[in-house]
């Protein structure tokens, strides 16, 4: 089965490769400094970045087999990335029965072109695809546009649950969409 999809002429979805490594990295540290860097300190933003991008961090989720990060390229250029989570480790779902969207994000840059719609879709095809029938996602309970979209594109809140952004204790809301 192959995950290359072109959406539009200019735009096409692929699964990452390893050799992607420093790609999404770089994507990830900017796209989420760009989207939460006003409503956090320097100090939390840096240590979670440290964290979460770390090569060897990454290079063990694109080995994983339960685990897949998707770019998403405007023109030749990555434009952004979504990253996909099978079996949950969420006492809500029962083992292959959702898949979690656990980062989805898009350059400043290329923003308001549809591309972070686009991924969404895909990634709603993807659980399809599998015989997965609910797909889950956690969005920070302050990012009101992002629950807004998520909304719009026929997600419900479920629950909520604790995220460390470096030392501070922030709270997603969890929210899900039947397949």
């Amino acid at each position: 089965m192959s995950f290359l999809l072109p959406l539009f002429p200019l735009t096409v979805i692929r699964k990452a490769l390893p050799s992607d490594l420093h790609l999404i990295i770089s994507l990830g540290r900017t796209t989420f400094y760009e989207s939460f860097s006003a409503a956090n300190t320097p100090e939390d933003m840096a240590l979670y970045l440290d964290q979460a991008y770390r090569p060897d961090v990454i290079l063990a989720e694109l080995a994983d087999p339960f685990q897949a990060y998707f770019l998403i390229e405007w023109e030749g250029e990555a434009a952004g990335f979504i990253k996909l989570r099978e079996r949950s480790p969420l006492a809500y779902f029962e083992p292959d029965t959702a898949v979690e969207l656990q980062r989805i994000y898009v350059r400043a840059t290329h923003q308001n072109q549809g591309l972070g719609e686009q991924l969404l879709h895909f990634a709603c095809d993807f659980g399809g695809q599998k015989g997965i029938s609910l797909i889950w996602l956690g969005v920070w309970e302050k990012n009101l546009a992002a629950i807004r979209f998520y909304e719009r594109q026929g997600f419900v809140p479920f629950s909520r649950h604790e995220f460390m952004l470096g030392n501070d204790l922030q709270f997603d809301v969890l929210m899900q969409k039947t397949l």
